[in-house]
């Protein structure tokens, strides 16, 4: 009896072990900033990984934190995915949080270049997203992704379009079969021509002024680094060819790929970087 009692006393002496926390490797992610973050040292994140490179991360890649690992900030269980047009600020001052606390609890590298699909994991004591933004500009979205279950009806619904404008808009001949992951436009090619051209309108004056603004140097590419602008889920900018005649350049980080225009503003195809100066352009502009 005594050796039973014994042994119950060490079981409920003994200190349960907790489980133990992982973070996932994003974009710009180092070693020095997630051991910063979790107030731990990089080896033992190293240690207990049995990673031997610390400059060999992989986004994407799980890392297992020590148990003594903690954080200032602590995660909610309410995430943002961000759309078109919003900023850190935007969404932080709809879930009555900081700004700061979003970048850090999400480790975010540049928080000027959100991307949309981005999901956002708000910090402890985050409100329910407010639904009333009256005095806030509307942004404008010309595509919606098709989600995997998702029909024509609920995104007329979502986006308060009729179904009719949808299959108009997108030459769809059966509306009870679209494939999830294609693009389904919200407004017609005219409309979308239209905006696009009134973005060309205004910018193309600006990109012969270099010499006013911040511009940046890529291979044979000057940028006009401060005017970025969201477009089709793309950041797009004027820029000036080494003759000096202005265009525009696109980058879409999620897909890692580059565009620009030719004759009449027109888009070429989209590409992956194969040169030094476009990688750079897509690390400064997507990390």
């Amino acid at each position: 009896m005594q050796k039973l009692i014994a042994l119950l006393t060490l079981f409920y002496l003994t200190p349960i072990p907790s489980f133990a926390q992982s973070v996932t490797v994003n974009p710009g992610d180092t070693l020095s900033k997630i051991a910063s973050l979790y107030e731990v040292s990089i080896r033992s994140i190293m240690d207990l990984n049995q990673i031997y490179d610390a400059d060999a991360l992989q986004v994407g890649q799980r890392i297992k934190l020590p148990e003594n690992a903690k954080s200032s900030l602590i995660a909610s269980d309410i995430s943002h995915i961000v759309k078109s047009g919003e900023s850190i600020e935007e969404i932080a001052s709809n879930y009555n949080v900081k700004g700061e606390d979003i970048i850090r609890l999400n480790r975010i590298n540049n928080p000027n270049y959100l991307y949309i699909g981005q999901k956002l994991i708000m910090p402890q004591g985050a409100l329910g997203q407010r639904t009333s933004n009256s005095n806030k500009k509307k942004s404008y979205k010309a595509y919606h992704v098709i989600s995997k279950g998702e029909s024509l009806g609920m995104i007329s619904k979502a986006y308060n379009i009729p179904i009719k404008d949808l299959i108009s808009n997108n030459n769809i001949y059966n509306p009870n079969v679209i494939q999830p992951g294609s693009k389904l436009y919200l407004v017609s090619k005219k409309d979308r021509a239209s905006s696009s051209n009134s973005f060309f309108r205004k910018n193309s004056t600006e990109a012969k002024s270099f010499n006013e603004v911040k511009w940046r140097d890529y291979g044979h590419l000057k940028v006009k680094w401060s005017s970025w602008k969201q477009m089709d889920g793309s950041y797009v900018a004027p820029a000036l060819n080494m003759q000096g005649n202005p265009l525009f350049i696109a980058v879409n980080c999620p897909s890692h790929k580059l565009n620009s225009t030719g004759k009449g503003n027109k888009w070429k195809d989209w590409i992956a970087p194969s040169k030094g100066f476009e990688f750079n352009l897509l690390d400064d502009l997507c990390r």
